[in-house]
C-alpha cells in the first residue's frame, strides 16, 4: 500500500500579492500600519531587525524633479516580507508621482497613490530591498513626507515571530531663486537654485552681455520639447548687427535647434541673418530647443553672440540640458523581445514564437497570386495588424506544407506558388488548391483563411502553369467559440482553453462575481471579489486557478480557441499549477508522456485529491477534463507542449 501526505503551513503575509491601499502608518492613512491586518508585533528598535529609507532627494526637494529611493530591511531568521509607501503633503492628500523602477517586485495600487510589493517581491531570507522613483509636483506644495511600512513576516521553517517596521522622512519646501552673490538678482532666502540669476555683463569690455553665462535645463523623456530663453544686451554706444553660433558640446546630442528672428534648421551651426540690437538696448528673440529622447542623458550645448563689426567681441553661454525619466519597452521577462534596460513596460512584449513555416521551393513552372493593400484581410471582422504573417500552402497526406509566406506591412505583395517538382517531389499540382493561413502576431494564433479571389484574373484558387490570381478579401474560417466551465461548491481548480479580447480576471468573473469569494494563481496572487481586491490581473492561457466558491456555478467564455501546439507551458522545478489546452478530454498519461519519458515529472494531481504517480505507473486521475487546472510536481526545469 502507498500512502501519500500531503502538508501546507500557514503564512501571515496574507496578502502575498501586494496589500489593499491605507496602510503605510501616514495621517492619511488614520496611522494605519500593516499591524492593523495582520496583528503582529510591532517595533522599530528590534535587534536584529531593522528598515532603512535611501534617497538622493536631499534636504529640500525640486519640484518636477525625478528622485530615486530605495527601502532596506534586515530580518535575521526572516524569509517573507511585504510593504507599502506613500507620498503625503501637510494636509495628508497624496502627491507627486510614484513611478516604477522594477515591476517585477513592485506594483501601484489606488490609482498611482501608493506603491507595494508583487507576489514576486517577497522572498528576502534575512534581508530584502525595493527600488522606485518619485516625481516631486510641479508646483511646491509645503512639506511633503514618505511613510512606509514593512511586515517582516517571520520563517516558514523555523517559526519565527512575524513584526512590523515602519519609517517615515520629511523634506522641506524649496525656496527658488539665484544663490549666486554676484547676480543682479541674488536672493538670501532661496534654497534652490532656479537659473534665474541676472548680470549686467560676463566680459569686461564685450559690447554684448547675456541674462547668464549658464544655466541648467531639467526635463523628461516625456516632454515634447525642452526651451531656453536669453536676453542678449548691447552695451555699447552702437547700434550693433548680432549673429548666433551654435557649439555642440557633448556626444550623441538629441534634435535641437535655436531661433534667432527666425527659426533654423537642425543642421545649422550659425545664423544666417543677424538680428539689430540698438544701442543700450536688448533683445529677447532668442531661443533653444532639444526634444528628449527615449534614453534620456545629459547634454551640453554652447550658444555665443558676435556682431559683424568685431567677431572676436563675443559673449557666450552654456546651457547643460539634463533629460530624466523612464526607458519604455518589453519588461516582461517571458517575452521574446524582453528588453533587460527597459524599466516601464509599453505594450509591445511578444510572448508567441513565429509558426514553423517553411518558404524555401522554388520551381521553373509557378502561379503568380497578387494581395495588394486594397485586399480585404481580417480576422473575426478587424484588419490584420503589420507584424502578422500570410501563409500560402498545400495539401498533403501528412498535413499542410507552407511555400511561401509574408510579413503584412499594408504593401502589395505577390505570391509565387511552385509546380510540383519530381526532384523535390514538394509543390502544387494542376487544379489543386490554394490553401491560406494567416498567423495572429497578437494573441500566437494561426487562422484557417477564406479567399475571394478578383474576377479580372484569369486563373482563381486552384494551380494552373503560368497562373496569375488576384486576391478580393480573406476572413477566418474559424468562429468565436464558447466554453462552459463547470464550478462545484467549495474549493476547486479551473482553466480556460479560449482567448478572449478582455481577459482580466474581474471582467470573466463578473457574471457570476456573487457566487465567487476568492480566486488564486499559482504564485498566490490573488483576486479578492468582496474587496474588488485584485493581484492576478489577466488569465494567462495554459495557467489553472484556484476557486472558491458559495455555490455551484458556470463560467462561461468566448473568444477563440488557445491551439496547445501554439502554447507551450514553462514548468519551474517544483510546484506548477496548469491548464488543460485541449477541446476534448484525454488520459493523463497520454499528455504526460513525453516528460515522464524525461523522467521530469513526480506526480499530476486535482483538485478532488486524485493523483497520477508515473514511478509507480498509478493513476487515479483518469482524463483530463477541459476546463479543469491541474498541480504539477516536477524535478526540474521543463516544458508541457500539448
Amino acid at each position: 500500500m502507498l500512502i501519500i501526505f500531503f502538508f501546507s503551513a500557514p503564512n501571515s503575509l496574507t496578502y502575498s500579492a501586494g496589500s489593499p491601499f491605507g496602510y503605510t502608518g501616514s495621517p492619511g492613512d488614520n496611522l494605519n500600519t500593516c499591524v492593523s491586518c495582520h496583528g503582529v508585533n510591532s517595533s522599530n528598535s528590534l535587534i536584529p531587525h531593522s528598515l532603512s529609507l535611501i534617497s538622493d532627494i536631499g534636504e529640500y526637494y525640486l519640484p518636477g524633479h525625478l528622485y530615486n529611493f530605495t527601502i532596506d530591511v534586515l530580518g535575521s531568521e526572516i524569509d517573507k516580507f511585504g510593504f507599502q509607501t506613500c507620498f503625503e503633503n501637510e494636509e495628508g492628500q497624496k502627491v507627486g508621482e510614484i513611478i516604477l523602477a522594477d515591476s517585477i517586485q513592485t506594483q501601484l495600487i489606488s490609482s498611482g497613490n501608493y506603491i507595494t510589493h508583487t507576489s514576486n517581491g517577497m522572498e528576502g531570507y534575512g534581508s530584502k530591498s525595493w527600488s522606485f522613483h518619485w516625481r516631486a509636483p510641479s508646483t511646491v506644495q509645503g512639506e511633503i513626507s514618505i511613510y512606509t511600512s514593512v511586515l517582516l513576516s517571520g520563517n516558514s521553517i523555523v517559526g519565527t515571530d512575524d513584526h512590523v517596521l515602519s519609517t517615515s522622512q520629511s523634506f522641506e519646501a524649496p525656496i527658488l531663486g539665484c544663490l549666486d552673490s554676484e547676480a543682479i538678482n541674488f536672493n538670501q532666502q532661496a534654497t534652490i537654485e532656479d537659473a534665474s540669476c541676472l548680470y549686467e555683463s560676463f566680459s569686461s569690455g564685450s559690447s554684448l552681455s547675456l541674462s547668464y553665462d549658464s544655466l541648467i535645463i531639467n526635463g523628461d523623456i516625456f516632454d515634447q520639447e525642452l526651451e531656453v530663453n536669453l536676453t542678449v544686451y548691447n552695451n555699447s554706444d552702437s547700434d550693433l548687427d548680432v549673429y548666433v553660433l551654435r557649439n555642440i558640446l557633448t556626444d550623441n546630442v538629441p534634435e535641437n535647434w535655436f531661433c534667432w528672428d527666425l527659426c533654423y534648421l537642425p543642421s545649422t551651426d550659425v545664423s544666417s541673418y543677424s538680428s539689430e540690437i540698438q544701442a543700450g538696448s536688448y533683445s529677447n528673440e532668442f531661443s533653444a530647443h532639444l526634444v528628449p529622447e527615449i534614453s534620456g542623458g545629459f547634454y551640453d550645448i554652447e550658444y555665443c553672440f558676435f556682431s559683424d563689426i568685431n567677431y572676436s567681441d563675443s559673449i557666450c553661454v552654456t546651457v547643460h540640458y539634463v533629460v530624466e525619466g523612464d526607458i519604455p519597452g518589453c519588461t516582461n521577462t517571458n517575452a521574446l523581445n524582453f528588453d533587460d534596460i527597459a524599466n516601464v513596460d509599453n505594450g509591445t512584449c511578444v510572448l508567441y514564437p513565429m509558426p514553423d513555416w517553411n518558404s524555401s521551393f522554388s520551381s521553373s513552372t509557378t502561379h503568380s497570386i497578387f494581395i495588394s493593400t486594397d485586399t480585404e484581410i481580417e480576422i473575426n471582422n478587424e484588419s490584420i495588424s503589420p507584424g502578422d504573417l500570410i501563409g500560402l500552402f498545400y495539401e498533403t497526406e501528412e498535413g499542410y506544407i507552407c511555400v511561401a509566406y509574408y510579413e503584412w506591412q499594408n504593401q502589395n505583395i505577390n505570391f509565387i506558388a511552385p509546380d510540383y517538382a519530381d526532384i523535390f517531389e514538394e509543390g502544387f499540382v494542376v487544379d489543386s488548391s490554394f490553401v491560406w493561413k494567416v498567423w495572429d502576431a497578437s494573441t500566437g494564433i494561426v487562422w484557417p483563411m477564406e479567399v475571394s479571389y478578383n474576377t479580372n484574373f484569369s486563373s482563381f484558387g486552384e494551380f494552373e502553369e503560368n497562373g496569375q490570381s488576384g486576391i478580393l478579401s480573406m476572413n477566418n474560417l474559424n468562429p468565436i467559440t464558447l466554453q462552459q466551465i463547470d464550478l462545484p461548491f467549495g474549493w476547486s481548480m479551473f482553466s480556460s482553453h479560449i482567448i478572449v479580447e478582455d481577459m482580466d480576471i474581474v471582467s470573466i468573473i463578473e457574471p457570476i462575481s456573487n457566487d465567487i469569494i476568492i480566486v488564486k494563481n499559482g504564485e498566490g496572487a490573488a483576486y479578492l471579489v468582496e474587496y474588488q481586491f485584485n493581484a492576478i490581473g489577466d488569465l494567462e492561457v495554459g495557467q489553472g486557478y484556484i476557486v472558491k466558491t458559495t455555490q455551484a456555478c458556470n463560467i462561461f467564455v468566448e473568444g477563440v480557441f488557445a491551439k496547445g501546439e501554439l502554447h507551450p507551458i514553462s514548468l519551474v522545478s517544483g510546484w506548477n499549477m496548469v491548464g488543460y489546452l485541449r477541446e476534448e478530454s484525454e488520459s493523463v498519461e497520454i499528455i504526460f508522456n513525453d516528460l515522464v519519458t524525461q523522467d521530469a515529472i513526480r506526480l499530476v494531481k486535482d483538485f478532488e485529491g486524485n493523483i497520477y504517480l508515473p514511478e509507480w505507473s498509478f493513476n487515479a486521475i483518469g482524463n483530463m477534463e477541459p476546463g479543469r487546472g491541474y498541480q504539477v510536481k516536477t524535478f526540474f526545469e521543463c516544458i508541457l507542449q500539448y
